[in-house]
């Protein structure tokens, strides 16, 4: 099965359970909560059914190691679309098209000259 959709909202628990450690919740742009990415220790990352998808809902597990990267990306790109495919055990969350150098350019020229001092 095949589930794709743009992320408008997400948010980040980080728990006490024993598992997961983490989990981030992803919602489409209508507000529905589209998938729940848990994030595990790697030993509990099963590698044969990472990805389920019910309906239109997406659920996997991921190495917790990759937790900085998936919040570091929705944090500080747009548009950001989620993807995934249950057949081939595939989830994939990127960014559209942008210019190169978009916002980390802009927010370094924000900054303006750097006075010079003899």
């Amino acid at each position: 099965m095949y589930v794709q959709f743009a992320v408008k909202e997400y948010s980040v628990q980080l728990t006490n359970f024993k598992l997961p450690y983490a989990y981030v919740m992803l919602f489409d742009v209508d507000g529905n909560w589209r998938a729940r990415l848990n994030f595990v220790p790697q030993p509990e990352v099963n590698e044969t059914t990472n990805v389920t998808i019910s309906g239109d809902f997406i659920e996997l597990y991921m190495n917790i190691k990759l937790l900085d990267d998936f919040v570091d990306l929705l944090r500080n790109e747009k548009p950001v679309t989620a993807t995934a495919n249950s057949d081939y055990d595939i989830f994939i969350l990127g960014t559209g098209k942008e210019p190169v150098g978009e916002e980390e350019t802009r927010q370094f020229l924000r900054i303006g000259p750097i006075p010079y001092t003899p």
